[in-house]
């Protein structure tokens, strides 16, 4: 590597105009090519190494290293990532610090879109898609769930849909204000959010997080519950309210209506969104492992339409497309629903929806067998650093190919 004798806030090349970072080599082992997004934090930077592999660096604002809870923050956020291998949350290469003091995180680089981006574009997805990209999150949280890791922040912009040999593949992204259980194995012993302080984006946040209460897995699965909804129906569950204090207020005191009220869904669909979003914490799915079995469930049930094959069998789906009906059958009355009710079709009365499955009987996380349950790699082996597990299981073919490179900022 080259180095320029022209004094720059880096050692490297000749830095780029009206960002110092461009064009130089961060702790003399990337290459900084350009700059993909910015934030309050600081930026994103597409960036290659020596071989010429590329990331992507995300890099603390250099105005921002005199904040020890920004620093922590930061820090913390790299330490989490080293510790996350699921194939649905974004790969974590490095983490550092230059001998001048700046903070950075090698990541992969992602070149599909985001979640947020797709909605913008299309409104609303079709439902088997939005539960495929569901369960995709669920993967990922049931990871750094079982690790003591509260996302907080999970919403569109945070998840991610690459396109992968012709599937989609659904990244999770930026754990910047993660939140540790105490004790856990990756515990740093810092409280960074006190008492009482709101953290996170109001329009996703849970009810006992928006009035700054204690964020535990339940909280996530409230803002999946949004999201879901939100890909369902086109809108939040609370979409007129542009205030945290409005918002606040809806969270504590309403009941926001079904999402079938918005868009054809099925029965059991609504059943789970609903349950999801659950004022009282204890009321939500206990976990994402069975949150994803249960929406599992849903898609095993009506493997009709195209979308609906390859969303359960990405290869087989794409193979026997042409065989599969268009037709959309309701479900049948009897047996019982996917979502782990004894009811048939329609919406249970409010209140109703607060119980949980019926245990007994089935699998060991709640199911009643079947191939489709959960996502390949929410099993027993589920802490294994590494595994062998399929990334693109579970999720429709044909994705977007319009790139958005790079990790939210």
């Amino acid at each position: 590597m080259s180095h320029s004798d022209e004094p720059s806030t880096f050692q490297g090349r000749r830095p780029g105009k009206g960002d110092p970072l461009l064009g130089t080599w961060l702790d003399e082992r990337f290459l900084i090519e350009e700059r993909i997004a910015t934030g309050g934090f600081g930026a994103i930077y597409r960036a290659r190494t020596a071989d010429g592999t590329p990331l992507a660096l995300k890099v603390l604002h250099p105005t921002l290293t005199g904040d020890p809870n920004m620093v922590a923050r930061f820090q913390r956020e790299g330490a989490t990532l080293t510790q996350l291998h699921d194939p649905h949350t974004v790969t974590t290469f490095a983490v550092g610090e230059t001998a001048e003091g700046v903070l950075y995180i090698a990541m992969e680089l992602l070149s599909g879109e985001s979640l947020h981006d797709r909605l913008e574009r299309e409104r609303l997805l079709p439902w088997q898609t939005a539960v495929a990209i569901a369960r995709a999150v669920c993967s990922s949280l049931a990871e750094a769930h079982a690790l003591g890791v509260v996302h907080r922040d999970l919403k569109p912009a945070n998840i991610h849909v690459e396109n992968r040999g012709g599937s989609s593949l659904v990244k999770v992204i930026d754990f910047g204000i993660v939140k540790i259980a105490r004790g856990s194995a990756i515990d740093d012993g810092q409280e960074l959010t006190h008492a009482g302080h709101m953290i996170g984006t109001y329009d996703y946040m849970s009810p006992e997080q928006i009035v700054g209460g204690e964020c535990r897995e339940a909280s996530d699965i409230y803002s999946l519950g949004v999201v879901l909804y939100e890909m369902l129906t086109g809108r939040r569950p609370f979409a007129k309210l542009t205030s945290p204090a409005g918002m606040m207020t809806a969270l504590l005191t309403q009941t926001p209506q079904p999402p079938s009220v918005l868009a054809a869904i099925p029965a059991a669909l609504d059943r789970i969104v609903m349950r999801c979003l659950e004022r009282e914490p204890e009321h939500r799915f206990p976990s994402v492992i069975e949150l994803a079995a249960t929406l599992g469930r849903v898609l095993a049930q009506r493997p009709t339409s195209r979308e609906e094959v390859t969303a359960v069998h990405p290869v087989l789906g794409a193979a026997h497309a042409e065989a599969a009906t268009i037709a959309r059958r309701t479900p049948s009355a009897g047996g019982g629903d996917p979502d782990g009710s004894a009811g048939g079709a329609g919406v249970l009365p409010r209140g109703i929806a607060r119980r949980t499955p019926s245990a007994g009987g089935g699998d060991p996380d709640g199911s009643a067998g079947g191939a489709g349950v959960l996502p390949r790699g929410i099993d027993d082996g589920l802490l294994r650093a590494r595994t062998e597990r399929d990334p693109d299981a579970g999720f429709e073919a044909g994705a977007t190919r319009r790139r958005c490179p790079g990790s939210s900022a």
